[in-house]
């Protein structure tokens, strides 16, 4: 099987070599240990990592190169320690004018956030807490399944009840909850004039708490919610967005019903004595946020297309994609991840395709990477504080805080 082509770097090397002083400006080296080849160094699914050059970037098989990680990159033979590729990926970043950044659970993980398909995540938390409804594993966010009688739902079902309560409780952890170091990294890069877009899809409403939710470029907004957002509701009709819906919405969507729309065109077509069901369905109010198996034309999927058919032609100069796995359920996402990566301003120039996550990004798309990240959100964060550039007295100052 063809090995992936992406670098790796496994931020868990710093954390062994923890009793060597990197200092700020990442002067110090770590060519000291080398990357191990036996276990390829947790290459992507699907590649046997086992003989070291298939799914690692060791030269030597099961010893691994000793100075550091030994790839085939951009089609010269390159010998990297962790430190250096960490210093290559830093200066990318640092550099970067128009960056483009996609993010997922796994930023808002360390706020308390559950992520949603880890094995202690939020959907197996839901399973094992509704054994007695025999829940698929993303029932609860599912179309088909929240809203089986699709818009003349006059009558309460137990998954729309089941949803509703479960969004809201969501919501109000959410809102207790503050924005983690990535959500504020994505702010400064915005304040600096480096961010050309964030794609977030995360449902949370974290970032909304941030200055960088309210920028603006001319076109669009900076922060495109891919698959909206529990702070919202939106009528189905007119699709007016109520912003912190009042509280007597919110107990209508607790017992399972839709609450009507308080907006005049709608008011006046569905409550008239000859208003019919589909009307009447129709003015309802949902929880601004998409569902699998939901119409492929949803708006929340238009504005996202809308807004890359846009960045795609600014010709963006790094791509961040982080704390997301890029799940098969996922397809437009997929797709929207895979037609940046295959922009010619970032495809082989460097180490500008960037991937950050515990896991490997999926086997379909992996080659479009130039470097795995192998760790969380934070502890990137965490590595990218200790290489600021020195000199470059803005980005010291925003990493002093953490």
């Amino acid at each position: 099987m063809q090995r992936p082509l992406y670098e790796i770097l496994d931020l868990s090397d710093f954390k062994k070599d923890a009793s060597t002083s990197e200092g700020t400006s990442g002067s110090n080296s770590h060519g000291g240990k080398g990357r191990k080849g036996g276990k390829g160094a947790k290459s992507a699914k699907g590649t046997k990592g086992a003989k070291g050059a298939k799914g690692t970037n060791s030269s030597k098989g099961a010893k691994g190169a000793k100075g550091g990680s030994s790839s085939n990159y951009g089609g010269e033979n390159t010998v990297d320690s962790p430190h250096e590729l960490l210093q290559a990926v830093a200066q990318e970043i640092f550099s970067s004018k128009k960056c483009v950044i996609f993010t997922g659970a796994g930023i808002s993980a360390s706020a308390g956030i559950p992520t949603f398909r880890d094995k202690d995540g939020f959907f197996q938390t839901l399973k094992q807490k509704y054994q007695g409804l025999h829940l698929g594993t993303t029932d609860i966010m599912d179309y088909t399944q929240c809203y089986p009688n699709s818009v003349n739902q006059l009558v309460p079902h137990k998954m729309t009840i089941l949803h509703h309560n479960v969004m809201m409780d969501l919501k109000a952890l959410a809102r207790k909850k503050s924005p983690t170091p990535f959500h504020w990294f994505i702010d400064f890069l915005d304040s600096k004039g480096i961010l050309l877009r964030h794609y977030d899809q995360n449902i949370d409403g974290l970032i909304e708490k941030l200055q960088v939710f309210l920028s603006f470029d001319k076109v669009f907004y900076k922060v495109v919610q891919c698959h909206g957002t529990l702070t919202c509701l939106q009528c189905r009709k007119c699709r007016s967005i109520i912003f912190d819906p009042p509280k007597e919405k919110e107990d209508v969507l607790r017992s399972g019903e839709l609450p009507t729309c308080d907006e005049q065109e709608c008011s006046d077509r569905s409550s008239g004595l000859n208003a019919t069901l589909r009307e009447i369905g129709f003015a309802r109010l949902r929880i601004n946020v998409a569902l699998y198996r939901e119409s492929a034309d949803h708006f929340l999927g238009d504005d996202a297309g809308d807004v890359a058919k846009n960045d795609l032609c600014a010709k963006p100069d790094l791509l961040l994609v982080v704390g997301t796995s890029l799940s098969t359920e996922a397809a437009g996402t997929i797709k929207l991840v895979s037609d940046f990566c295959r922009q010619n301003s970032l495809k082989g120039r460097g180490r500008k395709r960037i991937f950050v996550n515990p896991e490997a990004p999926p086997s379909s798309i992996s080659s479009l990477f130039d470097v795995w990240v192998c760790g969380t959100a934070d502890d990137f964060i965490e590595r990218l504080r200790r290489m600021a550039p020195d000199g470059n007295t803005a980005f010291i100052i925003f990493f002093f805080r953490y």
